[in-house]
C-alpha cells in the first residue's frame, strides 16, 4: 500500500459513531434529533461528519445528506452555506415536488434562491428573487414586521426539510459555525431549539478553540443551552495510542515502529491533523528535527516544494474558500500585475497548460495535490486541505506580499461583495472595503437578515466616509442603520444611531424625513420602556409631517394612536386613530401600504373602544381590522387584531366566542 498524506480509511471514533448511529436511527423512525459537535482545530470534526455521511448513504433507506459548510471568507454573506447547499438539491426536484416541500415557505425560499423563484412561485422571476406573490400587488413579506422576518425564513427552511423528510430521512449538517454569518447562526439556534416530530437529524459543528471572548457564536450557544430540550452534545477528544497507530499505518502503508509511534503520539497530542503533518515531515525532511507546531511543520514541508507549487499555495491559502481553476487563474493574473518581473520557474523544460491554467500553474496544482497540500472538491474546485494549513502558509507571507495577494483575491472575487470585503479589509483598502460592506449589507437586507446587515453597516461606518458627498450624507446612513438595528432586535443601538443622525441633520432637511426620524425614535423609546419620550417623539413627528393625505402622514398618525392607546389615553386614541383611518382611505384601495395602515389603525381604535364604554363598537372595529388583514394577507396586523379581539370578547363576557376565534386562528 503506497504512502499517503491524509488517511483515506476512517480511523477510530467508534464511541462517537455509535452515538450518532442511535440518533440517526431515531430520526429515521420519526423523532427528530439534534447534535452539537465540538472540537479543536484539526481534531477531526469534519472527518467524523464525512464518515457519518458516507455511512448513511449505504443504509437500506439512505438519508438525504445536506451539508452546509461555513467559510472564513464568506462570514459576511447572509445564509451563504444554506444557499450553496440547498440550491443544487432543490434544483434537481420536479416542479410538483419542489412546491410540495416548499409549502407555505415558498416566498422566503424564493428570496434565498432567486434562481428557483419562477418554479417556487409558479410565475416569472420577481425582482430581488421573489418579492411578490403571483397575481397580487403586495408581497406577504410586506405584512411581516422586519424584526420577525428572520424567524419567517427560519421556519420556511425548517418546514422545507420536515416535508422533504416525509419521503426520505434528512441529515442536515451545519458545519464550522464559528465562521458562519449571523443569519446561519440564527438558523442553527432555531433548529437546535425546535423539537417537532420529523424524520430529521441536525448536526451542528463548531471549533471550540475558535471561540474567544466576544465571539458572536457564543450568544447562540447560550440560547441553545437554555432550550427546554437542548441538543445532545458531543465533544471530540484527542485520539488514543491505538487509534494513532492505525492512523500512522494507514498513512505509511505499514505498521509504525515503537519509536515512530512514540514520536507521533508525544508531538501530536492525539490531534490527527498534526499527526499527519508529523508523518509527512518524517518522510520528506530526513535528518531535520521534527516540530510539534503545525505552522512549522507546514512551512518546513513547503520549503521543499517547487516554486510553482509554492506560488499556487500562496495564491490559494489566503482565499478562505475553495476556488475554481478559472478564479485561480484570475487571481494569479491580478497578483502578477502588482509585482515586477515574471514568476520563478523550477525548470526550463516545456510544459502544457489545461486550457484554463497556464502550464506552470497546472504543474503547481498537481504537485500541491500530490503532496497533500491541496484537495479537489466534488465540484472540481481547489482548496487547501485544512484551514490551519492555509493559515500557516498565509502567515509565512511577507506583509507586502500578503497585501498584494488579498488585493488580487478581492479583485477576482469582486462579484461577491462579502468575499471581496474580507480581502479588501485584509489589504487595508479602506474605501473599497467600505463600498463592499455596504453592498454586503444590501444583500443581507434582501434576505431579511438584519443582524448581518447591521454588522456590515457598522463596519462601513467604522471605516469612515470617503468623499465630501459621503460625509454630508452620513446622517442618512445612520438613519438607515437605526432601522436595521431595530429589526435586528437592538433597540439600544437603534436609539444611539437615531440620536447621532438627528444631530447631523439640519432644519433644511425634508420634513417627511424628519418626521420619519421622530416616529422611529418614538417606536424605539416605546420598545425600551421610555413611554414619556415615546409619546413626545410621536407628537413631534405628527407636528412635523406635512398636512394633506400621504402614506407618511397616515403611518405617523397610526403610530401615535398606538402609543396613546398603550398609555391608556383612549379618548385621544380614538380621535387620532380615526384621522389616520381617514387619511389612509383617502389614498385609495390601489395603495396597499395605505390599506395596511388602515387595518393597523382600525385595530388600535378598536382596542380603545373595547376598553372604554363602547365595547361592542370596539369588537366590530377589531373584526373589520381582522377581515382587512386577511384580505391583504397581512399576518402581523391579523395576529394583533385576533389577539385583541379575543381579549375584548372576554372582557364583554362573550367567552365562548373568544374561544371560537382563538381556535379558528390556531
Amino acid at each position: 500500500m503506497p504512502a499517503r498524506h491524509s488517511a483515506e480509511r476512517f480511523v477510530g471514533r467508534e464511541r462517537e459513531l455509535s452515538r450518532l448511529a442511535v440518533a440517526l436511527e431515531s430520526a429515521a423512525a420519526g423523532t427528530s434529533r439534534r447534535i452539537l459537535l465540538a472540537g479543536e482545530g484539526g481534531i477531526g470534526t469534519s472527518r467524523l461528519v464525512t464518515e457519518t455521511a458516507r455511512r448513511v448513504a449505504l443504509l437500506n433507506e439512505p438519508f438525504r445528506v445536506i451539508r452546509c459548510a461555513a467559510l472564513p471568507a464568506r462570514s459576511h454573506a447572509a445564509y451563504a452555506p444554506i444557499a450553496a447547499s440547498f440550491g443544487p438539491w432543490l434544483a434537481d426536484l420536479a416542479d410538483d415536488e419542489l412546491r410540495r416541500v416548499a409549502g407555505p415557505g415558498a416566498e422566503p425560499l424564493a428570496r434565498l434562491l432567486p434562481g428557483l423563484a419562477p418554479r417556487l412561485l409558479g410565475a416569472s422571476p420577481v425582482e430581488n428573487g421573489g418579492g411578490r406573490t403571483p397575481g397580487t400587488a403586495r408581497s406577504r413579506r410586506d405584512g411581516v414586521a422586519p424584526e420577525r422576518r428572520a424567524a419567517w425564513m427560519s421556519e420556511a427552511i425548517h418546514g422545507l426539510i420536515e416535508r422533504a423528510g416525509e419521503t426520505q430521512p434528512i441529515l442536515l449538517i451545519l458545519e464550522d459555525l464559528h465562521h458562519a454569518d449571523a443569519a446561519t447562526r440564527g438558523l442553527a439556534a432555531f433548529l437546535a431549539r425546535v423539537t417537532r416530530p420529523a424524520r430529521l437529524c441536525v448536526i451542528l459543528s463548531y471549533g471550540a478553540d475558535r471561540l474567544a471572548r466576544g465571539h458572536p457564536l457564543l450568544r447562540e450557544l447560550t440560547a441553545i443551552a437554555d432550550a427546554a430540550e437542548p441538543p445532545e452534545s458531543l465533544q471530540l477528544d484527542p485520539l488514543g495510542r491505538a487509534e494513532l497507530r492505525a492512523l500512522v499505518s494507514e498513512l505509511d502503508g505499514e505498521g509504525p515502529t515503537a519509536a515512530a509511534l512514540l514520536l507521533v503520539a508525544e508531538r501530536s497530542g492525539g490531534n490527527p491533523l498534526v499527526a499527519e503533518e508529523i508523518v509527512a515531515a518524517r518522510r520528506e525532511l530526513s535528518g531535520v528535527s521534527i516540530s510539534a507546531v503545525i505552522d512549522e511543520l507546514v512551512i518546513a514541508r513547503l520549503a521543499r516544494r517547487s516554486s510553482e507549487c509554492r506560488r499556487v499555495l500562496r495564491l490559494l491559502a489566503p482565499a478562505g474558500q475553495p476556488l475554481g481553476r478559472a478564479s485561480l487563474a484570475a487571481v494569479s493574473r491580478g497578483f502578477e500585475a502588482l509585482v515586477d518581473g515574471i514568476p520563478p520557474r523550477s525548470t526550463t523544460r516545456p510544459r502544457r497548460g489545461d486550457g484554463v491554467l497556464d502550464a506552470d500553474l497546472r504543474a503547481g496544482v498537481e504537485e500541491a495535490i500530490e503532496y497533500g497540500f491541496l484537495v479537489e472538491t466534488p465540484d472540481g474546485e481547489l482548496a487547501v486541505r485544512h484551514e490551519l494549513v492555509a493559515k500557516a502558509i498565509e502567515d509565512d507571507l511577507l506583509p507586502a506580499q500578503r497585501r498584494r495577494h488579498h488585493v488580487a483575491l478581492a479583485s477576482a472575487l469582486d462579484g461577491d461583495p462579502s468575499s471581496a470585503l474580507t480581502h479588501w479589509l485584509a489589504a487595508h483598502e479602506t474605501a473599497r472595503a467600505r463600498a463592499a460592506a455596504l453592498a454586503a449589507a444590501a444583500q443581507a437586507e434582501r434576505l431579511d437578515s438584519a443582524a448581518d446587515s447591521l454588522a456590515s453597516r457598522e463596519l462601513a461606518l467604522s471605516l469612515g466616509p470617503g468623499t465630501a458627498a459621503e460625509r454630508r450624507e452620513t446622517w442618512r446612513l445612520l438613519l438607515e442603520t437605526a432601522e436595521v438595528a431595530l429589526a435586528a432586535g437592538r433597540p439600544d443601538r437603534a436609539l444611539a444611531y437615531l440620536e447621532n443622525a438627528a444631530g447631523r441633520m439640519s432644519d433644511r432637511e425634508d420634513r417627511v424625513v424628519m418626521a420619519g426620524l421622530h416616529e422611529l425614535l418614538g417606536r424605539v423609546a416605546r420598545t425600551l420602556g421610555d413611554h414619556d419620550r415615546a409619546l413626545a417623539e410621536h407628537r413631534r413627528a405628527a407636528q412635523t409631517v406635512p398636512p394633506g393625505p400621504s402614506v407618511a402622514r397616515a403611518r405617523i398618525l397610526a403610530s401615535l394612536a398606538q402609543t396613546l392607546m398603550l398609555l391608556g389615553h383612549f379618548g385621544e386614541t380614538d380621535r387620532i386613530g380615526n384621522e389616520a383611518i381617514q387619511v389612509a382611505r383617502s389614498l385609495g384601495a390601489e395603495v396597499p401600504e395605505a390599506r395596511s395602515i388602515e387595518a393597523h389603525a382600525l385595530c388600535t381604535v378598536g382596542v380603545a373602544r373595547a376598553w372604554s364604554a363602547d365595547g361592542e363598537t370596539g369588537v366590530a372595529l377589531l373584526e373589520q381590522a381582522r377581515a382587512l388583514a386577511r384580505e391583504l394577507d397581512d399576518p402581523d396586523v391579523g395576529f394583533r387584531a385576533t389577539l385583541n379581539l379575543t381579549t375584548s370578547l372576554a372582557l364583554l363576557g362573550r367567552r365562548d366566542e373568544a374561544i371560537e376565534v382563538t381556535q379558528e386562528a390556531i
